[in-house]
C-alpha cells in the first residue's frame, strides 16, 4: 500500500493575492482569503480587546479624561468664615473643615454618571421598619454601563433619628402638634407619626445609595469620602453639621502651646485645630506626632457625633 502524499500549503501575501472578486473585500493573513471589510473591523477589534497594552492605554486615557473632568468642571462649595458649606450652596461637592476629600453632592454623581453613561438598572429597598416613633430603610442602587453590563453598586441607610428629621418644622410635616408663643414653637403637644415618612426616608436613602454607586462605579474613592458622601449625600435640605466646639472633658488631651496653652483640645474651634495639626506636621512631624493624633481624634469625633 502506497503512502499517502503530503499536501503542502504556501501562505499568500496581499499582493500575491490579486485583486478581490468582490469590490470593497480586504485580504485577510489569517484566513488567507478575501473577507468583507466589516468582518476584518471585527477581528481587529477583537485581537485590540485582548491586547493588554492597549486595555493599559484605554484606561490611562479615560482616567485621565475623567480626573480632568472633576478637577475641572465640577463646582465647589461656598462657605462661611469657619469653612463650612453654606446652606444652598453647596453645588457639586464640598470639603470639611479637618478632611482632604471632597464630599459628593447627588448633583455631582449624576453629572459624572452622565458622562460615563451610567443608568440605574436596579433600586429596591433591602431593609425597612417604620412605627410611630421610628423609621428607618435601607436601599441598594446598582448601575449598569452602556452595554447593560454591571458597572457598580452601593447600599445606604436613612433613619429618623438624623437631625434633619428633628426640627419642629419637620415634624410638623409628620403630625406633631406644637404651642407657639410670639409664632415660635416652644413645646411639642403631640409627638409625629413617623409612619407618614416612609416615602421620604426611602428617598433619602436611595439618593445617598446611588452617590455611593457613582463612586464605586468610577473608581474614585480616593477623590470623594464615600462614608461622608453617603452618609449626606449632599443633600441641601438638611441642617448644617455643628460647627460648636464639643463640650469639654475633663482629663482629655489639652494644647501644649500658644494662647490657649493647657486649654482642653475639646474646646477649640475645628478650624483652628486644622491649622494648628496642618503646622506640626510640617514643623517637625515625629515631634508632634502625638499631638496631631489627638486632633485627629478631636475632630473624627466631632463629625461622628453630627451623624448620630
Amino acid at each position: 500500500m502506497s503512502e499517502p502524499t503530503a499536501v503542502v500549503h504556501t501562505r499568500l501575501t496581499k499582493e500575491q493575492a490579486g485583486q478581490p472578486l468582490t469590490p470593497g473585500d480586504v485580504w485577510s493573513e489569517d484566513l488567507q482569503r478575501f473577507i468583507p471589510r466589516g468582518q476584518q473591523f471585527a477581528i481587529d477589534a477583537e485581537k485590540r480587546e485582548a491586547d493588554p497594552t492597549f486595555q493599559l492605554a484605554r484606561y490611562e486615557e479615560r482616567r485621565s479624561a475623567l480626573l480632568r473632568f472633576v478637577g475641572g468642571k465640577l463646582r465647589e462649595a461656598e462657605y462661611d468664615d469657619r469653612g463650612y458649606p453654606l446652606k444652598g450652596k453647596m453645588h457639586d461637592y464640598y470639603i470639611l473643615p479637618g478632611y482632604e476629600k471632597k464630599t459628593a453632592t447627588k448633583g455631582c454623581a449624576s453629572k459624572i454618571a452622565d458622562l460615563l453613561r451610567l443608568r440605574v438598572a436596579r433600586k429596591r429597598v433591602t431593609d425597612a421598619t417604620f412605627t410611630a416613633d421610628h423609621g428607618s430603610a435601607r436601599v441598594c442602587v446598582e448601575l449598569v454601563d452602556a452595554n447593560g453590563q454591571p458597572a457598580g453598586a452601593h447600599e445606604a441607610a436613612c433613619s429618623t433619628a438624623e437631625t434633619g428629621f428633628q426640627s419642629p418644622g419637620v415634624r410638623c410635616k409628620y403630625g406633631a402638634v406644637w404651642e407657639y408663643e410670639k409664632g415660635k414653637p416652644v413645646r411639642e403637644v403631640d409627638p409625629p407619626d413617623y409612619r407618614a415618612a416612609e416615602n421620604d426616608v426611602v428617598s433619602r436613602a436611595g439618593k445617598r445609595a446611588f452617590v455611593g454607586a457613582v463612586i464605586v462605579a468610577a473608581s474614585l474613592e480616593e477623590v470623594f469620602d464615600l462614608e461622608a458622601s453617603t452618609d449626606a449625600a449632599g443633600e441641601e435640605g438638611q441642617e448644617q453639621r455643628s460647627e460648636k466646639p464639643a463640650p469639654a472633658r475633663k482629663g482629655g488631651p489639652t494644647m501644649p502651646f500658644g494662647d490657649h496653652k493647657g486649654e482642653p483640645i475639646a474646646a477649640q474651634d475645628a478650624a483652628d485645630l486644622v491649622k494648628i495639626r496642618d503646622w506640626c506636621k510640617k514643623k517637625d512631624p515625629a515631634k508632634w506626632a502625638k499631638f496631631v493624633g489627638e486632633i485627629d481624634e478631636e475632630l473624627e469625633s466631632r463629625r461622628t457625633a453630627t451623624q448620630k
